[in-house]
């Protein structure tokens, strides 16, 4: 997906997939009706329902590859250039006495440095040499006015390993661009969504089945994060289309909801490989 040899030829039009796609039905336990924070302090109640409609559309595309310079490093296999999008998106469906709205979309757009790297040593693989690393930018918002807008913007490292031939893990510190404070939507919002994400993803051989658990932690005393399952199981011998399963469980399930603990548990379709 990553593409982490030189071979291979790219087109801007050639999107992959990102992030999973998928369409569930959720719920949630601790439903957000007057979401606040330090600098957005008053909402009114907006009479949400515990249920919504989640999807969330990922992608990616190549935007230069084999570059100069870059690809010269010792033990560069690849240097590509991605730009991607990710939506999820949060749709009211079951909540005819509000109208049914999209109480929260997320809209986080990226640019990826995409690395290869040899993790070879006298021809045997090392499990702890990435195989992968990811220099990025990305910002996020919910495209909302005051008081509900909240966004961010980071910068992060990210190491991909290959543990065995099914396990995989991703490694992904992130940096905080400062804002003025006036202009800040959630200045506290490293101390729920912590200051980097680890994601470890299993699949069978025939990779019908795939488990993948994303964590948080804010690395604080106080120990605020978020851990989230999800489970894919192919169905009708189709590799494009499987049953999905989510489970989540602490900070940070929305970007509305960053400083709010919930449990979410979700079923559905995965589009998509």
């Amino acid at each position: 997906k990553w593409r982490l040899t030189s071979e291979g030829d790219w087109d801007i039009s050639d999107f992959e997939t990102y992030k999973a796609n998928y369409l569930l039905v959720t719920k949630n336990n601790n439903v957000n009706n007057t979401p606040t924070s330090p600098s957005r302090p008053n909402t009114g109640d907006r009479n949400l329902d515990s249920e919504d409609v989640k999807f969330q559309l990922s992608l990616k595309s190549e935007i230069l590859n084999n570059i100069p310079l870059i690809r010269d490093l010792p033990y560069v296999t690849s240097s590509r250039l991605w730009g991607a999008y990710t939506q999820q998106s949060y749709w009211q469906i079951f909540n005819a006495e509000a109208s049914r709205p999209l109480r929260e979309n997320n809209y986080e757009p990226e640019l990826i440095l995409s690395l290869g790297i040899d993790n070879e040593v006298d021809g045997v693989k090392k499990e702890y040499i990435p195989r992968m690393l990811n220099l990025g930018v990305v910002h996020q918002s919910n495209g909302r006015d005051n008081p509900l807008s909240r966004s961010w913007n980071r910068v992060y490292l990210e190491g991909g390993f290959e543990l065995t031939d099914r396990l995989s893990l991703l490694v992904r510190p992130w940096w905080r661009i400062p804002e003025d404070r006036e202009d800040d939507d959630n200045p506290d919002i490293e101390k729920y969504m912590g200051y980097g994400d680890m994601t470890v993803r299993w699949e069978t051989e025939d990779r019908d089945t795939a488990v993948s658990l994303l964590l948080r932690n804010n690395l604080r005393s106080d120990n605020k994060g978020f851990a989230q399952i999800d489970l894919q199981q192919r169905v009708f011998n189709n590799p494009y289309l499987k049953l999905h399963l989510l489970a989540s469980t602490g900070y940070g399930d929305t970007l509305l909801d960053y400083n709010r603990s919930q449990n979410v548990l979700g079923i559905g379709i995965s589009l998509g490989e």
